[in-house]
């Protein structure tokens, strides 16, 4: 992805909206960019999946709406890219023209891999509209009108350059190696006698080494700058306290620890105390402009950064575009110390935040339409569909999805919950071109589509869940501020090419239609922030085909709901299974952790399993005892992308649960299917009594014949034996089909099985 913060977005016509579920008469606002001209806009309503030859429906039924009609449409302009801003400091100890003859600023930094290109960990600026800033007088340099002095990493070496607004950037220091890899280093600058002196130590002096170096350029800097780290020209667009939206260049993939600002050089004695005690020397503690505390304290807004100087200098910071935080800092796990596991337990310890240049909370988009749906629309999954003649090559298309949910009385008795966590967390995946390789885990086809290959490498998509930012390390958050295009209905899922996620929920949606089902839509946002008192409305609940992100809150709903009487059908695969968070619920956002163990896409860094917006320690939930089988009977068994298999009925089923297998003929069920060929595939689930499988649950039928591609979960698995895994010779490789009855009086049914 580039490193340019802002620019045109790549595709002809896209869009999305300002949330994803709605209530009737509820507003809707919109984002869209295309190539300019106009934009027709109407409402539809989706019903229809694909169709058993997986190819998408023609055409939707549309809805009259004050929302439908032709609006002024223009290429956006997008923000990605995290880091911290601090308005402009000020301080006491300067001199008569406002500026500091000597000064010194810092961070402890630590980086994944060398990344090519300019990183600015730390930048002072010119504030010229407040007529003082942090401007950089030069000796001898004409060139360069300076207002940024920059502390930063060049193709991963430490240096201090001087920039200007124009992208002019011009070296003044430099060190010939890059910092080593997985470190913490302690970089700073200090400018006395007319010189700047660029200094870099490692904390651990057995992973680094120790740069010093001098140039003679610098004069002074003025009081009242504006400071960035993790970049360099720094503004916000909107700022709230959860989240804020603005444009840095140069910025900076790694994490920070206590960046600082001094009116004075550092001395020779407190650079040595400083990493030796990995701390600011009592010393200088009186002469700090700024020193800002990253660590994440409970309760606290999300992105505002506390000061910890005092004095008029003391200004707090603002983190934009939502890096990561708790996370830990260059005092975890040193010598002589326990280590801590939760942030909220030694705060101290997690000082830290990891930026990326490829972090996205909102890509900033100026709104395009705003409208009220209809007063008396029912619950439904409708799309908002968008077409511009203006496009390069024709016309140009693009259906965006929205949800409308019931207002606080359920309308119908039966209600379906659309795991759009999920969605959130695939949304935009690239492991399609992340070396993703195929041939080891189906010996099917796998089809890219065009859209999926423009789309990738573009910072305006944003990253899923399974996707690595540019230094390695997992993506941990998911938002729905940005087009997600891998949610339209239609979208065939390159991994089987077939219908997954939305366009595969919608063919429930669509047997529910054709059988005259009477529901409601409900998401799992709704779950989650209105609980059991939702889901108690309804008789019967089902899920789509893969709820495997999910809340403690959607948990305690669904249990409760089975517990006092209600009917519960999950009707996929793979559920229950990733201990999810809520960053933000407008624009909504989620948080994992993937921890260490199960079968996942990057594993947490030592020490960074809990999730930052509720302290949980992330993972799988079976391993914070809640697994799947406890909930619904089954769980994660194995997953596989060779072709699905038909489940086989068990015998002796007992006389009072028959009534299950009414107009089944044989012994088989799902010899053929539309996804893979058969029912049972992709992502499966098995009954486990050791795990939670309720004593009295039926397995009404297994799946069997599965292939070597389809291979059993990574967190069964004590050891590796030759010749023992795979479908084809492992007999725990299977789905099962699961009914089970509550003393509540309310029932469970699982499939075990996203095909």
């Amino acid at each position: 992805m580039s490193d340019t913060q802002t620019a045109s977005f790549p595709t002809p016509l896209v869009g999305y909206t300002d949330a994803w579920s709605y209530t009737a008469g509820a507003e809707v606002t919109g984002y869209v960019s295309g190539d300019g001209g106009t934009v027709d806009i109407s409402l539809v309503r989706l019903d229809r999946g694909l169709d058993e030859r997986n190819r998408p429906p023609a055409d939707f039924a549309r809805i009259d709406w004050t929302g439908s009609g032709s609006h002024p449409l223009a290429q956006q302009v997008h923000h990605h890219g995290s880091f911290l801003l601090v308005p402009a400091v000020r301080s006491d100890a300067v001199d008569a023209t406002g500026t500091f003859e000597a000064y010194s600023f810092g961070a402890w930094i630590w980086v994944a891999s060398v990344l090519p290109g300019r990183q600015a960990v730390l930048s002072v600026a010119v504030e010229p509209e407040i007529g003082v800033g942090a401007g950089v007088g030069i000796d001898g340099t004409e060139d360069i009108a300076v207002e940024e002095l920059v502390l930063g990493l060049s193709d991963g070496a430490p240096a201090v350059w001087l920039a200007d607004a124009a992208g002019g950037r011009a070296a003044i220091l430099a060190a010939a190696d890059p910092i080593p890899t997985d470190s913490w280093h302690f970089l700073s600058l200090s400018a006395r006698g007319g010189g700047l002196e660029l200094r870099s130590s490692p904390r651990d002096a057995l992973r680094g080494r120790t740069f010093s170096g001098r140039a003679p350029h610098a004069r002074c800097v003025r009081a009242g700058g504006r400071i960035t780290a993790a970049g360099s020209f720094g503004t916000v667009k909107r700022a709230e306290a959860e989240l804020a939206i603005g444009a840095a260049v140069d910025l900076f993939t790694g994490k920070l620890d206590s960046p600082f600002l001094a009116s004075r050089p550092l001395r020779d004695r407190e650079h040595a105390e400083l990493v030796a005690a990995g701390r600011i020397p009592e010393s200088l503690v009186g002469d700090l402009v700024g020193l800002w505390s990253l660590a994440q304290h409970a309760g606290e807004p999300r992105a505002v950064v506390r000061s910890a100087a005092a004095g008029p200098g003391g200004r707090d910071g603002i983190l934009v575009n939502q890096p990561m935080r708790a996370v830990t800092g260059h005092s975890w796990g040193s010598a002589g110390t326990s280590a801590a596991h939760r942030f909220a337990d030694a705060p101290d310890d997690y000082d830290a935040v990891h930026f990326h240049r490829t972090d996205l909370g909102d890509v900033g988009w100026e709104p395009t339409f705003s409208a009220r749906l209809p007063e008396d629309l029912p619950s439904g999954v409708y799309g908002i569909a968008l077409r511009s003649d203006g496009g390069v090559s024709g016309p140009e298309e693009d259906l965006i999805p929205i949800y409308v949910v019931p207002g606080e009385r359920a309308e119908q008795r039966t209600a379906l919950i659309v795991p759009t966590f999920t969605y959130l967390a695939y949304a935009n995946n690239v492991l399609h071109a992340g070396g993703f390789d195929m041939a080891r885990v189906s010996d099917l086809p796998v089809v890219i589509d065009e859209a999926d290959r423009e789309r990738t490498g573009h910072p305006a998509y944003g990253l899923s869940l399974y996707d690595l930012h540019a230094d390695g390390t997992g993506v941990s958050m998911s938002s729905t501020a940005r087009p997600v295009v891998t949610e339209r209905p239609g979208k065939r899922a390159w991994l089987t090419d077939s219908a997954r996620h939305l366009s595969g929920d919608l063919n429930v949606v669509d047997w529910l239609h054709r059988h005259g089902i009477a529901h409601d839509i409900v998401t799992d946002f709704e779950v989650h922030t209105r609980g059991v008192e939702l889901l108690a409305q309804y008789d019967v609940v089902l899920t789509g085909g893969h709820p495997e992100y999910c809340t403690a809150p959607m948990l305690d709903a669904v249990e409760a709901y089975r517990d006092s009487g209600g009917n519960f059908l999950y009707l996929g695969g793979n559920g229950f299974y990733w201990v999810t968070g809520v960053v933000s619920e407008r624009p909504l956002t989620i948080e994992i952790r993937r921890g260490s163990t199960g079968i996942r896409a990057w594993s947490s860094a030592p020490g960074e399993a809990c999730l930052s917006s509720t302290g949980e320690h992330g993972g799988m939930w079976r391993e914070s005892g809640r697994a799947p089988q406890r909930l619904v009977g089954v769980g994660m068994s194995a997953q596989g992308w060779g072709k699905s298999s038909p489940y086989r009925i068990r015998p002796g089923i007992p006389d009072e649960h028959a009534w299950l297998l009414e107009g089944v003929e044989g012994e088989l069920i799902g010899e053929r299917g539309r996804v893979m060929g058969g029912a049972a595939g992709d992502e499966i689930d098995r009954a486990d009594w050791s795990l939670g499988t309720p004593l009295e649950a039926v397995i009404v039928a297994t799946s069997f014949g599965h292939s070597n591609f389809y291979q059993r979960n990574l967190e069964e698995l004590q050891g590796v034996e030759h010749g023992f895994h795979g479908g084809d010779v492992d007999p725990e490789v299977h789905a099962d089909i699961v009914y089970f009855e509550t003393p509540g009086g309310g029932s469970v049914f699982s499939v075990g099985s996203i095909a």
